[in-house]
């Protein structure tokens, strides 16, 4: 299991252009996957942090990805086997919040073994 999820997040860095990024956050999801007008966006908590989030990312949900992309099918499917195995993530943001006014676009989503 943990070499298909090796597999996923290699596939992702391989898949995107650049790992450049405005914001970094490490937890575990702890409560609602919404998904609404074709992103999803989430929550994270125990151990959370950020770094250098954008103005424009607030609230209690504020980062997202896309649904209808390549990318953001296999993003969900990360987000999906974080939840159920209680794993912690680690997400990279774009610094911009294109999705949703008030949401920071995500460019990479790393599910962890525990070790961040």
């Amino acid at each position: 299991m943990i070499k298909s999820y090796r597999l996923i997040i290699a596939l992702l860095f391989l898949m995107s252009s650049t790992i450049a990024n405005s914001s970094e956050v490490y937890g575990t999801i702890i409560t609602g996957i919404n998904v609404f007008n074709g992103s999803v966006s989430f929550r994270i908590e125990g151990g959370v942090t950020v770094s250098n989030q954008p103005s424009c990312a607030i609230g209690n949900y504020p980062w997202a990805f896309p649904t209808g992309t390549p990318d953001g099918k296999m993003m969900m499917s990360l987000i999906l086997a974080a939840k159920m195995s209680q794993s912690k993530i680690r997400l990279l943001g774009s610094g911009a919040c294109t999705l949703s006014g008030n949401k920071e676009t995500i460019t990479h989503i790393l599910l962890t073994d525990g070790a961040l």
